[in-house]
């Protein structure tokens, strides 16, 4: 019957012809044959594509595919023979069409006029696209099949009049701007106004106040650039995604990244607390989700480029291949860094990020071996430290790799200290200039203070690869502090975590050295032979008091260490 209606899932065409009263004004008579002309040949190639006309409205047709993927390549195919036939139009003058594909729920009436929602999606869309150029919206780009997607950009989250949610775009144009950021350039994170649910007043602000939180904690990192709105074409390289939950007294974020050029979710966490103190929720959920995003942009930009030989490479990539080494702290990635960081600061001898890297990349093993870099070699990782402060009086980085190196090749904790706080001078809440004060006051000997920042440290950031060393530094805190569980337990983690560094098994020997059962275990035993620990590697710890460090190797000693 005429008037029965029913739904289907449809591909959703909008075309529109870009500046038709203009065209209309200069040459009506003009105009309306060149479009006559179009139509003929365009009616026949839209049912050779599977696709059928909804409506005319004179500068525009509604059209309705089966198929995203035929949809597509008939909007395409509208552009070519439009290119085909307005050949010999006057400059400013050539029929251009504005094409929008979406895919959705569609109610299609007795006469075959189709109506809903989806439709008006469809139609807004169509006001994104460039002359010449086709916008889809997510949904649909999702159904293409590989060849077609791969000449879409990302265009970002455009909000739509009348419609209630932001909408993700892809664009399609003849003549498309190369998307990819200059390689000279740092990559740059789009964070994304963070959706929100539950009770609406309080979920609303807090979800706001969290996405400036971390626009601000992200802006402070050395090596990136943020961005809160989409360029076109887009310039970003990760998109940072975030929800926030109130209800019931308790609040969650959910938060995640993603790379843009392939929607590869390559980060994600859930953070949850108490609705009673909001403030102070959110600034805990901002400092822990910017340092995990930190070392996980570390890990994965360089993963792209670790196999790749430093040769081929620019700045930006080698420090990216760099910081992925770094992030294994092992003896072969060190040396893999060192080469890598040669090679940059042959390219750039005034970088600061590349001199502080390679001063870390020669002395990275030093807290985890435990034993003394040659002196050259500790000479020129001071200097290239030095430098980079220099070069680089706003970068956190440099200042953390000066302090950290003071620290272990020099036992100079009040250096290490003002290192550490002109880090978080320069970039407040920097997790590692937290790290390395902490150290700072459990070495000179405010040994609960120290303790506490570390499990802070620990706390923030569990899965970072410094953490097993943190866990063995605050297990002998915790030891001095009288509190043998507790140190059991943390260097217990901290060894099993990283159970082939000097320093953790180390810790752990002395912590557990008073446990007889632990002392004859083949278990304690092997590990001792295997990284050849001795009581001497006890005065090798930068503690400030003599008496803390006689104490630790009378603890070895017991436990039958070779001095």
């Amino acid at each position: 019957m005429e008037n029965e209606t029913h739904r289907r899932l449809s591909a959703i065409v909008f075309a529109d012809i870009a500046g038709f009263s203009r065209l209309m004004g200069e040459d009506e008579a003009g105009a309306l044959a060149r479009l006559q002309a179009l139509r003929t040949r365009l009616d026949p190639l839209i049912a050779e594509f599977e696709g059928r006309i909804v409506k005319s409205m004179g500068d525009g047709l509604l059209l309705e595919f089966p198929s995203v993927v035929n949809a597509v390549a008939l909007a395409r195919a509208l552009h070519e023979l439009v290119d085909e036939l307005e050949a010999g139009a006057p400059a400013g003058g050539a029929i251009r069409f504005r094409v929008a594909v979406h895919l959705g729920d569609v109610i299609v009436d007795g006469a075959g006029d189709i109506f809903g929602d989806d439709v008006n999606v469809a139609a807004r869309l169509q006001e994104a696209a460039a002359p010449g150029g086709v916008v889809l919206s997510n949904a649909a780009y999702e159904h293409l099949d590989a060849s077609q997607a791969a000449d879409f950009v990302d265009g970002g989250r455009r909000s739509f009049k009348n419609i209630r949610r932001p909408i993700r775009i892809w664009r399609w144009t003849k003549t498309a701007p190369a998307t990819t950021p200059s390689p000279a350039a740092p990559p740059v994170i789009l964070v994304e106004p963070f959706k929100f649910a539950g009770e609406a007043d309080l979920a609303e602000d807090a979800a706001e106040d969290l996405h400036d939180d971390l626009v601000d904690a992200l802006s402070h990192r050395s090596g990136v650039k943020v961005a809160t709105t989409p360029t076109d074409p887009p310039s970003h390289v990760y998109e940072l995604h975030g929800r926030l939950r109130v209800a019931a007294g308790r609040c969650r974020a959910q938060l995640s990244m993603t790379v843009r050029e392939n929607g590869e979710v390559f980060w994600s966490e859930r953070i949850a607390g108490e609705a009673a103190d909001l403030d102070r929720f959110i600034d805990d959920a901002a400092a822990k989700a910017a340092t995990a995003l930190r070392a996980q942009i570390n890990a994965y930009g360089g993963a792209a480029v670790a196999n790749r030989p430093d040769a081929e490479l620019d700045l930006p990539d080698l420090l990216a291949k760099a910081a992925f080494f770094f992030y294994h702290h092992d003896a072969q990635s060190a040396e893999l860094s060192q080469a890598t960081m040669a090679a940059a600061v042959e390219r750039a001898p005034e970088n600061p990020m590349a001199l502080a890297m390679r001063a870390w990349s020669i002395a990275q093993m030093a807290p985890f071996d435990l034993r003394p870099l040659p002196e050259p070699a500790a000479a020129e990782a001071l200097d290239l430290a030095e430098k980079a402060v220099d070069h680089g009086p706003q970068v956190d980085f440099a200042f953390h790799c000066r302090a950290w190196l003071r620290l272990w090749l020099k036992a100079d904790r009040s250096g290490c200290r003002a290192d550490a706080e002109r880090a978080l001078r320069v970039n407040p809440g920097y997790h590692k200039g937290l790290q390395d004060r902490a150290l700072a006051d459990l070495f000179e000997g405010a040994t609960a203070t120290g303790v506490a920042a570390l499990q802070a440290a620990v706390d923030e950031v569990p899965a970072e690869p410094i953490t097993p060393l943190l866990l063995a530094m605050a297990g002998l805190g915790q030891l001095l502090l009288g509190d043998t569980a507790a140190a059991r337990a943390c260097a217990r983690e901290g060894y099993e975590t990283k159970p082939l560094a000097r320093v953790t098994a180390l810790a752990f020997a002395i912590v557990a050295a008073d446990d007889a059962d632990v002392v004859a275990s083949p278990e304690f035993q092997a590990m001792c032979a295997r990284r050849a620990l001795s009581v001497s590697d006890a005065y090798r710890l930068p503690f400030a008091d003599g008496a803390t460090l006689d104490l630790f190797a009378a603890r070895l000693r017991a436990a039958g260490l070779p001095e």
